[in-house]
């Protein structure tokens, strides 16, 4: 990096403390999963997307999401912790289950 920039310095700390907020949502994420009972047991991936078998409860279920999908939900998320407005991504006809968070 030091070869493309001047002064990669700043960089390399807004890309750290990125990376720092991701690491602190991943924790909270599993401490969550903890508290309410949910427990993955099974990730598959193919061309298509993601498959995700899990129990909650005591009750097996699995979630799938297209890799589009995934890339989308990714984007939005990279210019949130970037501090970009995300805005326009949100419906505002959609209840707050459907907005992304």
């Amino acid at each position: 990096m030091e070869k493309v920039l001047k002064t990669p310095e700043p960089y390399l700390k807004w890309i750290k403390a990125v990376q720092d907020k991701i690491t602190q949502d991943l924790k909270e994420i599993r401490i969550q999963f903890r508290k309410r009972g949910i427990k993955v047991y099974s990730v598959e991936k193919d061309h298509m997307g993601v498959e995700v078998k899990y129990l909650c409860r005591g009750y097996q279920n699995n979630f799938s999401m297209l890799w589009s999908r995934i890339g989308a939900r990714c984007q939005v998320k990279m210019e949130a912790y970037l501090g970009l407005d995300t805005s326009k991504y949100i419906d505002p006809t959609y209840t707050e289950l459907h907005q992304i968070d």
